[in-house]
């Protein structure tokens, strides 16, 4: 976020900041110079910008854009591996709450647990917008199992996420789970 004098008096980029907190998306505050930061911003990493980092077109300097470039995949990878991380941790606590076990986890992060049933399934927890190659990599790592596609709705429109059951539909063995449905899509598996 370019955090300006008048960033948050806008509702738009107040609810984005917020949504990308909700998410647990990392955010990288460029202070324009001579600005106080806001107290909201406390908890983004921060880089701030220097009034002799501008040209004198009012153009960033080169070596300003490649030090915050720097500060930003530094600040995107670990917000990925949290994320991704943060998500597969939910999904072993809805295993584990209606009594299941993760066996192991396996290439592309994909986990195979067994249901308190015995039902052994592959779950494939993925960040972002899932798509049908999700869905594909999926069934090729998992083999001939069962398997899940877990994922947080938030921000993903209602008619993607229409199309995302009416493919599950149409591939046999496979389902989309939210990630707040977890654990009782999973102890329902066999009854839907």
């Amino acid at each position: 976020m370019l955090e300006s004098p008048e960033y948050f008096a806008s509702r738009w980029t107040e609810a984005e900041y917020g949504r990308a907190l909700a998410k647990g998306i990392g955010v990288l505050r460029v202070q324009w110079p001579d600005t106080t930061p806001s107290p909201v911003t406390s908890t983004a990493s921060r880089a701030e910008l220097l009034v002799e980092e501008f040209r004198a077109d009012g153009q960033l300097s080169d070596v300003a854009i490649q030090r915050i470039c720097r500060q930003l995949e530094a600040v995107r990878s670990q917000s990925h591996a949290l994320r991704t991380m943060s998500l597969m941790d939910a999904v072993r606590i809805a295993i584990e709450q209606i009594e299941g076990q993760v066996n192991g986890v396996g290439p592309g992060r994909l986990m195979q647990v067994t249901l308190r049933n015995g039902r052994q399934l592959s779950v494939q927890p993925t960040l972002g917008v899932p798509t049908a190659m999700t869905l594909q990599e999926t069934i090729l790592r998992a083999g001939h199992d069962d398997c899940a596609v877990v994922y947080n709705h938030y921000g993903i429109m209602a008619s993607w996420q229409a199309h995302l059951e009416w493919l599950a539909n149409r591939v046999g063995g496979s389902r989309w789970v939210r990630q707040s449905d977890a654990a009782w899509d999973f102890a329902g598996w066999d009854a839907q």
